[in-house]
């Protein structure tokens, strides 16, 4: 009896139905995001420069620069990042490593959730290995700091274990922990939860009725969260013309030029709900336009696969 009970508990708490992609409806208006893609695209590598480093004196730009990473056509030096194999930094090497003065730990859960990203699409398996090895050896604490942010959670670590198997043709036990995001999180958390989220929909190939709950909820609650519209409608709907429709809009994506704080503060505008950070500011700067890139890609790939 307890048996059976603890198995009705599992399969409410995890789900036991598979969602997969849907397949992307037709519309004309991804043609006309396709030309602001290309635009973009060049405007966001010229102010990444040669290295391809998103915001490289912030303590996070690893997550922007491995999310940018994972854009196919991007050119990025992502290794700049590692002081030692399996030891990555907030920021490039040469920058500076942020902790202890300018963060409490010299790496996070979200910089290696970036990291992911990038080693998935570019399929780097010596920095998936290195990565692993690291984490074993060390006890998933990844890095000097507060072991809060340093310490890999186990679906993280299994996330990482099915890209190791996807790239090797390799099934590992390690990467069967499921991943059961919480709805409660709210601005930058639920942004990484949509992130994790979406990485896990990519290499597992699908995702479960909880994390397909946790996308339909975020989805609700930030509907001008253009990132958040297209993860629930890839296992939904098929349809991104509303989300292909947010990025048209000019009011945060200048067509000739990239967004600044005349158009909003945050330099990364899907990890902020709406509110002051959606906002003009007077803090003088340009944007990367990686935020814009990252989200009109994910429609993209969809809608013109390669």
């Amino acid at each position: 009896m307890k048996v059976l009970v603890v198995l009705v508990l599992s399969l409410t708490i995890f789900g036991c139905k598979k969602h997969r992609l849907r397949p992307a409806v037709n519309n004309p208006i991804y043609s006309e995001l396709k030309t602001k893609y290309d635009h973009y695209f060049e405007m966001a590598k010229n102010k990444a420069g040669p290295k391809g480093h998103i915001h490289p004196r912030d303590c996070d730009s690893l997550l922007w620069t491995g999310l940018y990473s994972s854009i196919k056509g991007t050119e990025v030096s992502i290794e700049d990042y590692e002081i030692s194999p399996g030891v990555w930094l907030r920021r490039p090497v040469a920058e500076g490593n942020c902790y202890p003065v300018e963060s409490g730990s010299e790496i996070s859960r979200d910089m290696i959730l970036g990291l992911m990203w990038s080693m998935n699409e570019r399929k780097q398996i010596d920095q998936v290995n290195n990565l692993i090895r690291y984490g074993e050896k060390h006890d998933w604490i990844m890095g000097d700091g507060d072991p809060f942010r340093t310490v890999l959670s186990p679906d993280m670590g299994a996330t990482i274990y099915k890209i190791l198997g996807n790239l090797t043709d390799i099934k590992y036990s390690q990467a069967d922990v499921p991943m059961v995001p919480l709805s409660s999180l709210r601005d930058y958390e639920a942004h990484l939860g949509v992130l994790h989220t979406l990485l896990r929909g990519k290499v597992y190939g699908y995702v479960t009725d909880a994390q397909l709950f946790f996308l339909k909820d975020q989805a609700a609650r930030n509907p001008h969260n253009t990132l958040m519209q297209i993860a629930f409608a890839m296992y939904t709907s098929g349809d991104y013309a509303a989300a292909a429709s947010q990025l048209l809009d000019e009011t945060h994506w200048p067509l000739n030029r990239l967004p600044t704080n005349k158009e909003h503060c945050e330099f990364w505008l899907w990890q902020r709900e709406m509110g002051p950070d959606w906002k003009p500011c007077e803090k003088v700067q340009e944007h990367s336009g990686a935020d814009f890139l990252f989200a009109a890609w994910l429609i993209l790939s969809k809608v013109f696969p390669v």
